[in-house]
Parts: structure tokens; sequence; C-alpha cells
């Protein structure tokens, strides 16, 4: 049974020490990541001066960036055995870099496919986004509209199948995407349908993000036509399948969170030791120690809570307590939405002025650690998201188990 654990700037491991495969992984991302789409490569995309670089994804996908939550015979495997831990690995290393591209919404898609998807789906759309080849992403609503059938997209039946009418108003990567998985509301319930991006009346507007390291689009759908086989799942197993997804994808949030976090925080202590004033360096003062101490110890909270969160969802996708699970990854969702707050804000008050400039990385890992907070769910949400769970678990005993 692998178990996650905490390695000093590594982020989330395996059992404190990365077993060699994933230490293979981990190098490889890393150098593939410094070759193809470094700091200089990533100010230009945030400049919007150029696209993705060419043929990101497609490298990524020989990686096992978008195989880790799908099954082995749709051409997807984890090194470990344990594929959310190998992806949250990936997520904290994509965090460390700030990195751009659909991570999170393409093995979103993937899992909910690899979960519930029709055979359409598993044989023919799956391998694709495990191969880089397809570009899917989760185009969710709010967290607490759509598990009360109202989300922004309703379905009405027509000409054998149904005419879809809405709109998502912050997709990542919909510029890019060629299909988009999306919560609709049919007769008050929510369900789930793969929505092909050519479809006759679906339209992607861009939109400017916080983070200019992620591109956002608002899906405008005015009538475009599904049929029944692009549902995915069925209408009683919607609302458990919307919350799974939401614990994968909370879990690679929460870690890329950690990742870019731990990055900054380490800058952070390299500069306090090397910026001198009044003869010594910064770091020596006290008020910059506490400060620092008192960051160093949100960091390793954060990790415990990510470490946490990845081992509980991934108990859950074997069949382990489901509430208990989200109970879990909403923790960690809720702490390290506001620790990364805390985290960013003391980081820019060590370096001063200069850390308010855009020459300076530091706003980078801030502005992912913002976005993140949001996206998957709100801190304030995902607390009463555990509320919720928790008084559901006290009238259903074990009837949490998937």
């Amino acid at each position: 049974m692998y178990k996650c654990g905490i390695g000093g700037s590594s982020g989330i491991v395996i059992d404190a020490d990365m077993s060699p495969e994933q230490q293979l992984l981990r190098d490889s991302t890393a150098r593939f990541i410094d070759d193809v789409c470094p700091m200089s490569t990533l100010r230009e995309f945030a400049e919007e001066a150029v696209k993705l670089p060419a043929g990101y994804l497609a490298k990524a996908a020989e990686l096992g960036w978008f195989a880790m939550l799908a099954p082995d015979e749709y051409g997807g495997g984890a090194v470990s055995g344990d594929g959310l831990v190998d992806a949250a690995l990936l997520s904290e290393i994509r965090g460390s870099r700030v990195q751009p591209g659909p991570f999170v919404p393409m093995n979103s898609v993937a899992y909910a496919l690899s979960r519930s998807g029709s055979e359409r789906h598993r044989a023919d759309i799956l391998p694709a986004i495990v191969g880089g080849e397809h570009i899917s992403v989760w185009a969710l609503s709010e967290p607490e509209a759509v598990l009360a059938g109202r989300g922004g997209v309703t379905a009405q039946p027509a000409n054998n199948g149904y005419r879809l009418n809405g709109v998502k108003s912050f997709v990542q990567d919909a510029d890019i995407a060629q299909s988009f998985l999306l919560d609709v509301v049919v007769d008050g319930w929510p369900r789930q349908v793969l929505l092909d991006a050519s479809a006759d009346g679906v339209t992607v507007h861009p939109r400017r993000s916080l983070d200019v390291s992620m591109r956002m689009g608002r899906l405008e759908i005015h009538g475009a036509h599904v049929s029944d086989d692009d549902f995915v799942g069925t209408a009683e197993s919607a609302v458990p399948d919307i919350n799974a997804q939401l614990d994968v994808a909370a879990v690679l949030c929460v870690a890329e969170t950690v990742g870019a976090m731990n990055r900054l925080f380490e800058i952070t202590v390299q500069y306090a030791g090397d910026r001198v004033a009044f003869g010594r360096p910064i770091g020596s003062f006290q008020a910059v120690k506490h400060q620092l101490a008192d960051m160093s110890l949100q960091l390793e909270l954060s990790r415990a809570s990510a470490a946490a969160a990845a081992t509980a969802a991934s108990a859950a996708i074997g069949g382990g307590s489901r509430n208990e699970a989200s109970m879990i990854v909403s923790a960690a969702k809720a702490f390290v939405g506001d620790a990364s707050n805390q985290i960013s804000q003391g980081c820019f008050q060590v370096f001063g002025g200069i850390g308010f400039t855009w020459e300076h990385d530091l706003h980078l890992y801030m502005r992912r650690a913002s976005v993140n907070e949001v996206l998957y769910g709100t801190p304030t949400w995902h607390r009463e998201r555990i509320v919720t769970l928790g008084e559901a678990s006290g009238c259903a005993g074990s009837e949490g188990r998937e």
C-alpha cells in the first residue's frame, strides 16, 4: 500500500522517499519543462507574445502526464501503481515552474471517462487524451450550483437528442480544447455530457485571467445538439461522479499550489540571506526571522494537508469511504487556499519594492496561487462542504462508500 509522505523541498512523495521510477518521472518532467517552457518562454506566453509551445502537450503525454488516472487497457498507467499520487507529484512540479496548459482539466476528464464514460468515450476519446492527441477540458460551473441542479447550461429534448443552451463563464484553456466535459441541467437534475468543441452553436471568447500564465475562456452554447451517447454516466451517478471528480481536481490543484508556494518560499529565503541592509543580511533581523518562520510553518502544514488529501482520495478511488475522503480533500483545499495567500503576502513583504515589479518572478507564483484558490471551489465552499458531508456521514453511517 503506497502512502504519501513529505520529503524536504520535493513536495508530495511516497513513503518519505520516492521510488526510482518516481524519481525518474520527476527528473524527466523537470528537464522537459526547463527545455521546452522555461521561465523566459513562460513570460512570453504570459505577455501573449507566443502560444503554448509547439508540441508541448504531445511531448508531455509521452512522459505520462495524462495517463495516471486512466486504465491500462486504454493506454493509461502509473509508475507507482497509485495514479493520483503520481499525478499530484507532477502537479507539484508544474506549480514550482508555474506551467501553462490544461493539466488538471484534462486529467479530470480522463478520470471521468474512465469512471463513467460510454464505450465510445473509452475506446475513442480516452486513449487520445492519454496520448495528448485530444484536448478535453472540464468546463465546471460553480460547485454549489452544479450539485443543486442549477448549472449554467440546460438541456432540452429535441430531434432524438438534446439541445444545449447556456454559458460557462470561466473555462481553462477553452481556446485550444477539442471537447468539453459539461455539467448540464436536465429536468432540474445535473447530468454530464461530452460536447464537441466544433459543434454548431459552440463559441469560445477569450478572457483575461489574474494568472497570466493560464488561459481562460467564456464558453457560450446556443442550440448545440447532443445525443444520448454523448452523456457521461447516468442521472443517478451524476452527483457522485461530480463529487469524485471534484476530489481529484482539488487534490491536483492543491499540489500545484504547494509546489508554487514551496518555490516562492525558497527564493524568498535565498533573498533574505543575500540582501544586505545596515551591514547585515536582512534574514538576520528578528522581524524577518519570525516572518520566515511563520511562513515555513504554513508551508509545512500545507504539504501535510496535500499529502493527506492525495492519500485519502486515492483510497476512495480504490473503494474506500468517499465521504471521508471528500472531507479530507476539502479541508486541504480550504487550508492551502488560505495559507497560500498568507505565504504570498509574506514573501512580498520580505522582498520589498522589487517584489512588486513585473520583471520579478514573484508575482507569477502569487497569481497562480490566487487563481487556484477559487478553482474547483473556494475555501468557504469547501468548509461548507465539510459540514454537509459530516452531517451526511452521521446520518448514513457506512453508506458513504462507493
